[in-house]
C-alpha cells in the first residue's frame, strides 16, 4: 500500500479556526466542524467555468475523558491482538495500575454541498460565519477531498492533545487520579456509580455494568448489588428497599 498520498494530505491538513474551548473534563464534548476541500474532479475540468469547493459539515462527539490503567485498557473490546501486546509491554515497563486518561469519539457527517466560488472566498466566508455563530467549539478546516476524513482525524489527535494538560490537572485537583490498593483508579469508581444510577432512567444497562466490573476486576465487590437487580429490576435501586 501506497501512503505516500496519505501524507501528504495529513501534511496539508490546516485548522483555520479551532475551537476556543478544550474538551470538556467531567462531561460530553461537542464539536461541529467544517471541512474545506477542492474537489477531487478539480484536475479534470476547464476552471475557466468556474471553481467549485467542497464543504463537509458534521459533530465529532467527544465522550466525557475516563481514567483508565494499561491493565484496564488490556480488557476492553475493540482491541486487535498487536494492540494487546502493546498493553503488556507497558504493564511490563510502567505497571498494570499507571493511570491514564481515555478518550472515546464518535463522528457524525451531516452533510455535504459543493459551492461555486474561488476556494479562498468561499474558505473565508464559512470563516466569517463560524465566528459570527459564537460557538465556542467549532472548527473551520482545509483538507484534502479524498482525505477529508484523514484530516478530521489529524484535528482530533491535535484537540485530544490540546485539552490533556487541563483535563489531567482538573482531574488531578479533584482527586480522581487516585489508585486504590487494588489499581482502581477513584475516577472509575465514580464512573461505577453513575452506571448503577443510570439504571433508574435506562441510561445505562446490566450489561454495561457488568462488563465494566469485569474489567476492572472488581465483579465480586459489587456482585450482590448486581444479582439483586438481576432479581428485583429497579426497585433494588432503592435503599429502603426490603431483599
Amino acid at each position: 500500500m501506497n501512503d505516500e498520498p496519505l501524507k501528504m494530505a495529513i501534511a496539508a491538513t490546516k485548522v483555520v479556526l479551532p475551537p476556543i474551548l478544550p474538551l470538556e473534563t467531567f462531561g460530553h464534548s461537542t464539536i461541529k466542524y467544517h471541512i474545506v476541500s477542492k474537489p477531487a474532479y478539480s484536475e479534470l475540468i476547464d476552471l475557466a467555468q468556474g471553481e467549485d469547493v467542497v464543504m463537509r459539515e458534521g459533530i465529532v462527539y467527544a465522550e466525557r475523558p475516563r481514567v483508565v490503567t494499561p491493565y484496564y485498557m488490556k480488557r476492553l473490546d475493540g482491541f486487535s491482538d498487536a494492540a494487546k501486546r502493546y498493553f503488556d509491554e507497558v504493564i511490563k515497563r510502567d505497571g498494570g495500575n499507571a493511570p491514564g486518561i481515555y478518550y472515546a469519539y464518535k463522528n457524525e457527517l451531516k452533510k455535504t454541498n459543493i459551492i461555486s466560488g474561488s476556494f479562498d472566498a468561499v474558505l473565508h466566508n464559512i470563516t466569517e460565519h463560524v465566528k459570527a455563530s459564537g460557538e465556542q467549539r467549532s472548527t473551520v478546516i482545509v483538507g484534502i477531498d479524498e482525505y477529508w476524513d484523514a484530516s478530521l482525524l489529524k484535528f482530533i489527535y491535535e484537540l485530544t492533545m490540546n485539552s490533556l494538560g487541563p483535563n489531567v490537572m482538573q482531574m488531578g485537583q479533584h482527586g480522581l487520579l487516585d489508585v486504590d490498593r487494588r489499581g482502581v483508579p477513584a475516577d472509575a469508581k465514580m464512573r461505577i456509580e453513575k452506571l448503577f444510577a443510570g439504571l433508574a432512567t435506562d441510561e445505562s444497562d446490566l450489561n454495561e455494568i457488568r462488563d465494566e466490573l469485569e474489567r476492572w476486576g472488581l465483579f465480586s465487590e459489587y456482585q450482590d448489588r448486581f444479582f439483586a437487580l438481576v432479581k428485583y429490576g429497579k426497585r433494588a435501586l432503592d435503599d429502603n428497599f426490603a431483599r
